[in-house]
C-alpha cells in the first residue's frame, strides 16, 4: 500500500506497550496477535523480553519484576509493505523464534478464516483513522480471537468515529465492549507537535465472561477518570450536540449582523 500511516510512531503506542508489558504473564505460553502494528508494535516488549532471556539467564523479567515465559506464538500484522520490512528486520535482530511478521488485510476473509480462533490475546493500538472500516476491523478481531477464553485489548485515539460506533460494531460481531478508560491526551503525551490533542479510549473486547482483576488495571501516569460506557456515550452525544448547535448558530449570528448593517445603509440613504 502507498499509505505511510504504518511508518509513523503514534502517541498511544507507548500506553499500549506498557499494557503489553503488564500482560506478559497472561501471554506466557499463549498465542498473541497484533492488528495494524506498523513499525512500532505494542507487543514489542514481549519480543524484547525473549531477547533479554537469551542473553541473561533462564527466566524473563516483566516490567513489574515478575518472571515468565514468552508467548507460544506472536503474530505481528499490517498491510504496509515498507512497515513490515522494517519490522521484520527488527524482530530478526532480537532473535525471537516465536515471533512472526505477516501481511494481514482486515477485508481478506480467506486469510482471516485461516486464523480463525487461533489467538488467546489480540492487541490493536492506534488503528482508528478517518477512513477505517470499523466493521472490517471488528470482524477481523472477532474471527481470529479464541471466543471461549480470549480477549482483545484495544487502545486508540477516537479519530473519525465514536464510542457508540465502536460499541455497535463490536456488538455486531458478538463481542462485548468494556471501557477501561477514556482520557484526554495532551501535548505532553504526544510524540509530535503536529499531532492533535483529543480523547483516547482503552477497552477490552471479549465474547465470554471476563475476570474482574483485568478491569481494575489502570495505566500509570495518565490519571484517567473512570466512567461507564453508557455515561461516556451520553457525554459524547452531548458534546456533539453542543458542537452542532454552535455550528448552526454561527451563520445566524452573522446574518443578524448583516441585516443590521443593511438597515444602517438604508437609513443613511433615506437621510440623504
Amino acid at each position: 500500500m502507498d499509505d505511510d500511516t504504518g511508518l509513523a510512531a503514534w502517541s498511544l503506542t507507548q500506553l499500549a506497550t506498557a499494557l503489553a508489558g503488564r500482560l506478559a504473564p497472561l501471554c506466557s505460553g499463549r498465542a498473541v496477535c497484533e492488528l495494524g502494528c506498523g513499525v512500532q508494535p505494542a507487543a514489542l516488549p514481549l519480543v524484547r523480553a525473549t531477547a533479554q532471556k537469551n542473553t541473561s539467564g533462564p527466566s524473563n523479567l516483566t516490567s513489574s519484576g515478575e518472571s515468565c515465559e514468552p508467548p507460544r506464538r506472536l503474530l505481528l500484522t499490517d498491510v504496509n509493505v515498507a512497515a513490515l520490512e522494517q519490522l521484520g528486520a527488527k524482530v530478526r535482530e532480537l532473535e525471537a523464534p516465536f515471533a512472526e511478521v505477516a501481511s494481514l488485510d482486515w477485508a481478506d476473509d480467506a486469510a482471516l478464516d485461516r486464523l480463525q480462533g487461533a489467538f488467546d490475546l489480540v492487541l490493536a493500538s492506534e488503528v482508528l483513522y478517518y477512513n477505517v472500516d470499523l466493521d472490517a476491523l471488528m470482524r477481523a478481531g472477532a474471527t481470529i480471537l479464541d471466543r471461549h477464553h480470549g480477549m482483545w485489548i484495544f487502545c486508540s485515539f477516537l479519530r473519525g468515529t465514536s464510542l457508540r460506533a465502536l460499541r455497535d460494531a463490536a456488538h455486531r460481531q458478538g463481542l462485548a465492549f468494556r471501557l477501561l478508560d477514556i482520557f484526554r491526551v495532551n501535548q505532553d503525551l504526544l510524540q509530535s507537535p503536529a499531532q492533535v490533542e483529543g480523547y483516547a479510549a482503552l477497552a477490552v473486547l471479549h465474547a465470554h465472561e471476563l475476570p474482574n482483576p483485568l478491569l481494575l488495571w489502570k495505566p500509570s501516569g495518565l490519571a484517567p477518570f473512570e466512567i461507564s460506557l453508557d455515561d461516556a456515550i451520553a457525554e459524547e452525544d452531548e458534546e456533539e450536540a453542543q458542537a452542532t448547535g454552535a455550528m448552526w448558530s454561527a451563520p445566524f449570528a452573522g446574518s443578524d449582523d448583516e441585516e443590521k448593517n443593511e438597515e444602517k445603509d438604508t437609513s443613511a440613504n433615506l437621510v440623504k
